[in-house]
C-alpha cells in the first residue's frame, strides 16, 4: 500500500507522520509526504533552521533523524498513485481542489508547529503517533 502525509510546508507534520510510520509499517508499506504550499525550492529541513529545530529535536527524542528528509511540493500525480491520503492540516491550510472530495483522502486536525514551543511540537508528534497507531 502506498501512503501519502500531506501537511503545508511538508517540515514538520507530514515529515513527522512519514519517519513514524515508516517506523511502524512494514516494507510492504510505501510512505511518503509531501506539501500544500511549500515556500521555497525542495530540500532537506536540516537546512530550514531554525524553523524546524523544535521538530527535529522531538524526532531525535524517539531514536530518528529526520535532517536529511527532503520536503517535497504534492503533486496530482502523486495523490493519483497514492493508495491512501492522509491530510495532517488545520484549518488555516490550503488544500488542492484535486484533493477535496477525493474518496482516498483522510483528514487528520493536527495544529501546525511551526513557530511554537517544544513542548507544543512534542504534542503534535504525539497527537500523529496516536493516529498512526490507531491507523495500524
Amino acid at each position: 500500500m502506498k501512503i501519502l502525509f500531506i501537511c503545508r510546508g511538508n517540515v514538520g507534520r507530514s515529515q513527522i507522520a512519514e519517519t513514524l510510520a515508516k517506523s511502524l509499517l512494514d516494507d510492504k508499506h510505501i510512505i511518503t509526504s509531501a506539501g500544500t504550499k511549500l515556500s521555497g525550492p525542495e530540500q532537506p529541513i536540516g537546512e530550514l533552521s531554525p524553523s524546524t529545530d523544535n521538530v527535529i529535536e522531538v524526532m531525535k527524542e524517539e531514536g530518528f533523524d529526520v535532517t536529511g528528509n527532503l520536503r517535497k511540493q504534492v503533486t496530482e500525480e502523486m495523490a493519483e498513485d497514492a493508495d491512501k491520503i492522509i491530510l495532517v492540516v488545520d484549518d488555516d491550510d490550503p488544500i488542492p481542489n484535486y484533493l477535496l472530495n477525493n474518496p482516498k483522502v483522510t483528514r487528520w486536525d493536527v495544529q501546525d508547529p511551526k513557530g511554537q514551543t517544544l513542548e507544543f511540537t512534542r504534542n503534535v508528534r504525539d497527537q500523529i503517533k496516536s493516529k498512526i497507531t490507531s491507523l495500524i
